[in-house]
């Protein structure tokens, strides 16, 4: 299951996202909220989220100074923008840190959920590729060990 952050200054829009969807039925569980960014950073710290959902103006940290800080922290979270300001330079610093969507307040259900499943199946991609790679050096790994005996015992030989 999929873990999602809710981060908004407003309690009526993290409440709203809490309970417009059941999140069971797309593999997503609601791991935490906070109303800051600040708040956000400790929390994902802990948490680890696949997916986070974060609106842009927030007080004392704004959602695209957390998801700049969280690139090193967390680079595998998944990250949705809210923002009710239809602002160009917070536009552009959203898809300068690779945010799948932008959605603009108030919206509707079906495309918070469009939005969503894409995540996660970006998050889905992203960890499918991580497996491959896992087993691609599992092989590597498992070839040299065939070979092993007969490397040293070559160099037995030559010394």
């Amino acid at each position: 299951m999929y873990k999602l952050v809710i981060v908004d200054d407003e309690p009526a829009t993290r409440q709203g996202i809490r309970t417009a969807l059941n999140w069971s039925l797309l593999n997503i569980e609601i791991a935490g909220e906070a109303s800051n960014g600040l708040e956000a950073l400790d929390l994902v710290e802990r948490i680890h989220p696949d997916i986070l959902i974060c609106d842009i103006r927030m007080p004392k940290m704004d959602g695209i100074s957390l998801v700049t800080e969280l690139q090193s922290r967390s680079p595998g979270t998944q990250v949705l923008f809210l923002s009710g300001y239809s602002d160009k330079e917070y536009l552009k610093n959203a898809i300068r840190l690779d945010a799948v969507d932008y959605i603009f307040k108030p919206f509707e259900l079906d495309e918070l959920t469009a939005a969503v499943k894409k995540r996660a199946s970006r998050q889905e991609s992203a960890l499918q590729s991580a497996l491959r790679a896992e087993q691609w050096f599992e092989s590597i790994c498992r070839q040299l060990r065939r070979v092993q005996p007969a490397v040293q015992e070559g160099a037995a030989g030559e010394a």
